[in-house]
C-alpha cells in the first residue's frame, strides 16, 4: 500500500508549499481574520506582559484573562530577537509545523509506521481542506499549536495502551499542561484518547491517570482559575451552531462515515480496541446528530475541530491496519488517487481575500489613523465598509492607539454599546449617539461617508475627510 501514497504525498506537498508561500505575506501585509488578533496579542504580551492592563482596547483590559496564552508565551523569545509581531507570527506558524512533525514522528514510531506513512500522516492532517480553512484561512494558530502538542500527548497514550503504566508516564503531565494553556478545547478533544486508555486499564492505573490529570490542572491553575471566574462576563462564542450550514453537515457526515467504516472493517472483532475508541465513537455520534450543540462545553467548540479529531483517528486506524481483501484494497488504491485531486481542486477554488486592509477602500480608512490623537472608535450606520476588528489591531500595533472597543473577547456591556451605537446611527438619533460615546469614553470617530453628515449634525468637529470616510472629534 505504501507506493500508492506517493501521489497523495506529492499533491499535499504542493499544497503545503503554496499555502506557506501565500501566508508568508503576513510578514509585510497586515492580515485579516484571527491572524490580526494574534499579531496584536503578540504585541501586547511583549510590551505589557501576562495578566497586565492593556490600555489599547476596552479602556484598559487584563490580558489573557480568558483567552489561552500558550502561543503568545512562545512568542516572547522570538519577539526579543525580531521585534516585529508580524514576522514573529509567521515564525510561530513554521515552528508550529516543526513541533507537529516531531510529534507525528514519535507517534509514528510507537505505531511502527515507516517514514512514508509518517509523512502521509503529517501532510494529511495539516494540509487537508478542513485544516487549511481552520489554521491558515481563519487563522486559528493557537488551536493548531494545541494539535501539534497533542501528537506528543497521543504518542504517550499509545505507548502505554498495551503496557502497564509506570513512573515514566508522568511525562504526560507537562504535555497536558501545555495543551491546556494553548487551547483547552483541543485538550478536551485529544483527551478522548486518554479516556479510552482509562477505560481499558485496571483501577490502580486509572488512579494514576487521574493523579496526572489533577497535577496538570494544578500546574495551569494560575490561568485556569481566573479564566473560569471571569468567563461569564465575556461573550462566549458558540460556533457549533454553524453545524446547520450545508458544508458543515456534509463534513460531519463524511468524517463520521469514514471513521465508522474503518472501525467496523478493522476493529469489529477486537473488544479492547472498540472500548479504547468508544469515547471518540460517541463524539462522532454527537457530532453527526448535532446533539453536541446542546451540551455544555461541546457547544463552544468549533465543529471543524471535532472533524479534525475524527480525521486524525481515521488516519491512525487506516495506517495501522492490513487490507488483505482484494476488493477493499483496490477500492482504497482508487480512493488514494482521487482524494488528492479533490483536495487540489478545493485549494485552488477557494477565493479568500486574505489582506482586505490593502484594498483602496480600507486604505482610505486606515490613512485617517495618522491623524488620530485620542481614544477612537469606528462606527456609523450598519453598512459602513470598514473591517473594524482588523483595523483596531492595526491601530494598536502600528500607532499604539487606544479604543473603547477592540478585537478580543468582548465584555457584555461593550457588546451592547456597539450594537446600540449602530442602531442610534441608523435612526440618526443624536442624543443617543452622544450619550453612548460619552459613556464609553470615545473622543474621535472614524465613519463611512453616509454617517459623516450625521456626526456633523450631532455636534462633532470635522478633522479630516477622504472620498469615502471621515474623522470627527468631540
Amino acid at each position: 500500500m505504501k507506493r500508492y501514497l506517493y501521489f497523495f504525498i506529492f499533491i499535499l506537498m504542493i499544497i503545503a508549499v503554496l499555502e506557506l508561500l501565500q501566508l508568508s505575506k503576513i510578514t509585510y501585509y497586515f492580515p485579516s481574520t484571527d491572524l490580526s488578533s494574534h499579531i496584536a496579542n503578540i504585541y501586547f504580551i511583549n510590551n505589557y506582559g501576562f495578566h497586565k492592563i492593556i490600555p489599547n482596547w476596552y479602556n484598559g483590559y487584563i490580558s489573557f484573562l480568558v483567552y489561552p496564552p500558550g502561543l503568545f508565551f512562545l512568542s516572547i523569545p522570538f519577539y526579543k530577537i525580531i521585534n516585529n509581531p508580524q514576522i514573529v507570527l509567521y515564525v510561530l506558524l513554521l515552528l508550529n509545523l516543526l513541533i507537529g512533525f516531531a510529534g507525528v514522528y514519535f507517534l509514528g514510531k510507537i505505531l511502527k509506521l515507516n517514514f512514508i506513512h509518517k509523512l502521509f500522516l503529517f501532510l494529511s492532517f495539516y494540509f487537508n481542506p478542513v485544516s487549511i480553512t481552520l489554521f491558515y484561512i481563519i487563522g486559528r494558530l493557537p488551536e493548531m499549536l494545541g494539535w501539534s502538542f497533542s501528537f506528543f500527548y497521543i504518542y504517550l497514550i499509545y505507548k502505554y495502551k498495551n503496557k502497564y503504566l509506570d513512573k515514566k508516564f508522568f511525562a504526560i503531565i507537562p504535555v497536558m499542561a501545555i495543551i491546556i494553556l494553548t487551547h483547552p478545547s483541543i485538550f478536551i478533544l485529544s483527551s478522548l484518547f486518554l479516556l479510552g486508555l482509562f477505560l481499558i486499564k485496571s483501577n490502580k492505573e486509572r488512579t494514576f491517570i487521574i493523579i496526572c490529570l489533577l497535577i496538570s490542572l494544578l500546574l495551569t491553575s494560575f490561568w485556569l482559575v481566573p479564566a473560569f471566574d471571569e468567563k461569564t462576563t465575556y461573550e462566549i462564542y458558540k460556533p457549533f451552531l454553524n453545524i446547520n450550514l450545508l458544508t458543515e453537515r456534509i463534513l460531519s457526515f463524511l468524517t463520521t462515515i469514514i471513521l465508522a467504516g474503518l472501525i467496523f472493517y478493522n476493529l469489529r472483532k477486537n473488544k479492547k480496541e472498540i472500548l479504547f475508541y468508544s469515547p471518540i465513537i460517541l463524539m462522532s455520534f454527537l457530532y453527526v446528530t448535532k446533539l453536541a450543540g446542546y451540551l455544555p462545553v461541546l457547544i463552544n467548540m468549533h465543529p471543524r475541530s471535532i472533524a479534525l479529531l475524527l480525521i486524525l483517528t481515521s488516519l491512525i486506524i487506516f495506517l495501522t491496519s492490513n487490507y488483505k481483501n482484494k476488493f477493499v484494497r483496490r477500492s482504497l488504491i482508487i480512493i488514494l488517487q482521487v482524494i488528492p485531486i479533490i483536495f487540489l481542486i478545493i485549494f485552488f477554488y477557494k477565493n479568500v481575500d486574505d489582506y482586505p486592509l490593502y484594498n483602496n477602500s480600507h486604505q482610505e480608512a486606515i490613512s485617517l489613523l495618522e491623524d488620530v490623537e485620542d481614544k477612537f472608535i469606528i462606527t456609523g450606520k450598519s453598512n459602513v465598509d470598514i473591517r473594524t476588528k482588523d483595523t483596531y489591531s492595526y491601530a494598536a500595533v502600528k500607532y499604539n492607539l487606544s479604543t473603547p472597543f477592540g478585537w478580543d473577547l468582548i465584555e457584555g456591556s461593550y457588546r451592547d454599546y456597539k450594537k446600540n451605537l449602530t442602531e442610534a446611527f441608523n435612526n440618526e438619533d443624536c442624543n443617543r449617539i452622544n450619550r453612548i460615546i460619552n459613556e464609553i469614553g470615545g473622543k474621535e470617530i472614524i465613519s463611512g461617508y453616509e454617517s459623516c453628515g450625521i456626526l456633523k449634525e450631532c455636534g462633532f468637529k470635522e478633522e479630516k475627510t477622504t472620498d469615502n470616510f471621515c474623522l470627527y472629534k468631540k
